[in-house]
């Protein structure tokens, strides 16, 4: 008797619950972080992986949503916001067009 191979994992199903995302996007004024709970830090990097700002985690709004307005120093481009917990960091791409 074979049971076959599983066709999902708990692990696939916690990181789809738990995804990192902002909005809107492009990003205009300002923009809408959702975050894990467990979350340390966030900050945005270039294309190239530098940091280009730090987003202070006293910005939350409804429980786990943090807001940001970039600076007028982010000029139009891609962008990557990062969040990182003690184990686990995630990034989503980002697009500012003012």
């Amino acid at each position: 008797l074979s049971l076959g191979t599983p066709t999902s994992s708990l692990s696939s199903v916690s990181e789809n619950k738990n995804k990192l995302a902002v909005y809107p996007n492009p990003i205009q004024d300002y923009a809408v972080i959702t975050l894990d709970k467990e979350v340390k830090d966030v900050y945005v990097t270039d294309v190239t992986g530098r940091v280009v700002a730090n987003i202070p985690l006293n910005n939350m709004i409804e429980g786990n949503k943090l807001r940001w307005q970039p600076s007028k120093a982010l000029t139009n481009g891609t962008y990557f916001v990062v969040t990182e917990t003690s184990s686990i960091k995630k990034s989503t791409q980002v697009i500012i067009n003012r």
